[in-house]
């Protein structure tokens, strides 16, 4: 027998039986866990039975299973299982009319059956169906990275809730992705005015997802996506081709391309020695993320000649043996970005065999499959989708859930040991981690039951609702269904680089939505916010989300009049600048460009709220610039 409730569970157990009956929670009930448990775990107890019972006195802790004569009428035991389960994160969880129970296969196996069983308390309140859940995830590693380079450097606090929602989730590792946002002590210009981590705050955040059994795995750009270094005056010549400006020169696309480093100079290994030697010691874990993707400019410029004697492919290797070796130094095993090796696979057999390879591609369609050219090498690997919030407003969900579903079921069909979802930070940074929350729960929900329901539809359904209820309050995912249509209706546009962008299209290179597309943002966009709203009034939301979510939303709802006063400006070709001045188009310019305006201080507002000062600034300039182009756009020559 089935109850409908339990589809509320994120992530999805893999075996649930309901048994019948109720087991309910009252004041007399007692509560045991083992006798040496850390603060993450007794705050997971805590949300258990924090209804129906006095705080005083409701906990004994205990080293091992109480006689039944020790046993009071009702009670709740979390141990380590007796019995052997199936892989080490697993565990047993049993409701009974007497007894509710979770049973690990190890600290971690009990610390996620206690998740599960607080998620139940969270559903039922006092009175808890009866049920049996046999539970053990399909990936090993269920990971997310978090892109702190390209705009937003998270506060310390913000991670540290930020591992708190991973461990509810499951998830149990956590990458940060650097370039230069670190307090580098051996030359600190390379993280000026970013508002980089230190050293105190890695050493924190790394204790700190330890307790949660979250593996916080340094991840550090040492080939390509090094602009920010290698645009500074000391290190320009390490560039595989030199930077003709500076970075604050850069436009956001100059910098996401970012410059390749020469990886013939000894120079430039001594650069990565430096940095590895000053950033590893403060990770706990075993493993390294020295990234090595998109070497754009590698071969075409300094090693133009060597490229053509011995191949590109030949040099990437070369220089990722290097920096295999600068892990192995400090005991750590190497994990790289596998966007190159998958174009060269005569070479695939080379890879050094104890590196973790990252296969990663965000299409809907991309090929899932190329999973196996690495797998079948005899090399671990993991799977990497997106949450696809790069140059987004709201991320595009629809996209994101067919690139995770697809990533996690060729995984699993080829053997990959990981499931890594990543959520970027391109131009500019300006999505956030409320409206990321989605797509990075679906990737935490793939990767441990990687299996679908009847069809995808079903699936979406049942994802949707729990996440609603979980992290909205709301089991009618009300907010969820006006964000689906968004991200159907702005599909494959980059909706904050529309935004930003020039109305003549000459830096927005997406094609404008159709005139149906633009009628579906605009009507999603108003329906989210009254759903705001009414989370807002119903106090479901926090500060940071409910400011988060609201710059968003309201952020989104200017595009429309952003497209249609672009399609207006591009169709009038044959009217003169003094012809627009003064109509109904030119004060539609002004109350778009006022629009914008008023967002400035909610948008500062927001980011403060969790983030750093970081790129701020860089956010900013660009919405001042867009309501100036605003105002001016009546007066402005059209393309043609």
């Amino acid at each position: 027998m089935h109850d409908a409730s339990f589809d509320f569970l994120l992530p999805r157990p893999r075996r649930l039986r309901t048994l019948g009956g109720q087991f309910e929670l009252s004041e007399y009930s007692r509560v045991y866990i083992l006798s040496a448990f850390n603060q993450a775990e007794l705050d997971v107890a805590a949300e258990i039975t924090c209804n129906g019972m006095e705080t005083e006195g409701r906990w004994f802790a205990v080293g091992e299973r109480l006689t039944d004569s020790d046993k009071p009428r009702s009670m709740v035991e979390l141990t380590e299982a007796a019995a052997k389960l199936s892989g080490p994160d697993s565990y047993r969880l049993i409701i009974t009319q007497e007894k509710a129970s979770v049973e690990g296969a190890s600290r971690a196996g009990l610390y996620y059956g206690m998740h599960t069983l607080a998620q139940i308390a969270r559903i039922f309140g006092t009175r808890w169906p009866c049920v049996e859940i046999e539970d053990a995830p399909d990936f090993a590693v269920r990971g997310l990275m978090l892109d702190v380079s390209r705009g937003k450097v998270p506060t310390l606090d913000t991670l540290k809730r930020l591992a708190d929602r991973m461990a509810a989730l499951k998830l149990n590792q956590l990458q940060l992705y650097v370039e230069h946002t670190f307090d580098f002590a051996f030359d600190r210009s390379i993280g000026d005015g970013s508002s980089p981590l230190t050293a105190d705050e890695i050493r924190m955040l790394d204790s700190y997802c330890r307790e949660r059994y979250i593996e916080l795995v340094p991840c550090l750009a040492l080939f390509g996506h090094m602009g920010r270094i290698l645009s500074l005056p000391q290190y320009r010549q390490l560039a595989e081709i030199e930077a003709t400006k500076s970075w604050e020169q850069m436009d956001w696309f100059e910098r996401g391309r970012g410059f390749t480093l020469d990886s013939s100079n000894a120079e430039s290994r001594r650069l990565i020695e430096q940095m590895v030697d000053e950033y590893l010691p403060f990770f706990s874990g075993p493993y390294f993320n020295v990234c090595a993707d998109e070497t754009y400019d590698l071969g075409k410029g300094k090693t133009k000649a060597n490229a053509e004697s011995r191949g590109i492919g030949r040099l990437y290797l070369d220089h990722l043996e290097f920096l295999h070796s600068l892990a192995a130094r400090h005991g750590k095993r190497m994990m790289f970005w596998g966007d190159i090796m998958r174009k060269c696979p005569e070479l695939i057999p080379q890879i050094p065999k104890d590196a973790i390879v990252l296969n990663w591609g965000y299409e809907a369609d991309f090929d899932f499959d190329s999973t196996a050219a690495f797998t079948q090498a005899g090399l671990e690997t993991y799977v990497c989708p997106a949450t696809w919030g790069f140059s987004r407003l709201t991320c595009a969900i629809n996209i994101a859930e067919a690139n995770i579903r697809g990533h996690a079921a060729a995984g699993q069909r080829h053997g990959a040991s990981g499931l890594l979802n990543t959520h970027w930070g391109d131009q500019g940074h300006f999505n956030t981690l409320a409206d990321a929350r989605h797509p990075i729960a679906l990737g935490a929900d793939a990767a441990w039951n990687a299996a679908t329901e009847t069809s995808a539809q079903a699936s979406r359904r049942r994802f949707d609702r729990a996440f609603s209820l979980h992290f909205f309050g709301d089991p009618n995912a009300s907010l969820i269904r006006p964000l689906r249509r968004l991200a159907s209706a702005t599909n494959m546009h980059a909706t904050w680089r529309l935004l930003h962008g020039t109305f003549d299209g000459t830096q927005t290179p997406d094609d404008l939505p159709s005139d149906d597309e633009t009628r579906q943002i605009d009507l999603a966009a108003r329906e989210a916010l009254v759903a705001l709203e009414e989370y807002a009034a119903a106090d479901r939301l926090g500060e940071d989300d409910l400011a988060e979510l609201q710059v968003v939303y309201r952020t989104i709802a200017l595009l429309p009049e952003k497209i249609w006063l672009a399609r207006e400006h591009r169709r009038s070709e044959s009217l003169r600048p003094d012809q627009l001045t003064g109509t109904a188009f030119a004060e539609r310019c002004e109350q778009f460009a006022a629009g914008v305006e008023q967002l400035i201080p909610l948008v500062v507002t927001a980011w403060n709220l969790r983030n750093k000062p970081s790129s701020l600034t860089d956010v900013v300039v660009a919405l001042e610039r867009l309501a100036r182009m605003a105002r001016d756009l009546p007066a402005t020559p059209r393309a043609g």
